[in-house]
């Protein structure tokens, strides 16, 4: 019998700070979107005007569009206008951001949640990038 409740202790232990885990990377990455949301980085969008202010021009890209990115400095979070996502390589979890309506954008850090108007934004999970 004593056997077996170290057995369910252990895992108890074991399970507990994996949850607890995940749920401050959650965090983190609002708060981190939050800090974002208030740097120049979060009001940049796909295309640019050119010298003449008169037409918007497409940002240009390498061979692979995943790979155009902007390093936020403040943050740590990546921006990849051409994909419409911000991404933390920190956490792992991205969403879907358009650079251009940044202003519509909250976040509830409390709640671990962000809300793009009144609609709540699905925050998804990547893998971790190797650095």
């Amino acid at each position: 019998m004593r056997l077996l409740i170290s057995i369910v202790a252990v895992l108890l232990l074991y399970v507990t700070p994996t949850a607890q885990a995940q749920t401050n990377d959650l965090t983190d990455f609002v708060k981190r979107f939050n800090s974002f949301l208030e740097t120049n980085t979060a009001k940049l969008s796909w295309s640019a005007t050119d010298s003449a202010r008169t037409l918007p021009v497409p940002m240009p890209n390498a061979m692979d569009v995943s790979k155009t990115r902007i390093s936020d400095p403040t943050s740590g979070l990546w921006h990849y206008p051409n994909l419409q996502k911000v991404y933390d390589p920190e956490t792992g979890y991205y969403i879907d951001y358009k650079g251009l309506h940044y202003y519509t954008y909250k976040t509830d850090t409390a709640a671990g949640k962000i809300f793009k108007g009144e609609t709540e934004i699905q925050i998804k999970r990547a893998e971790k990038v190797q650095k």
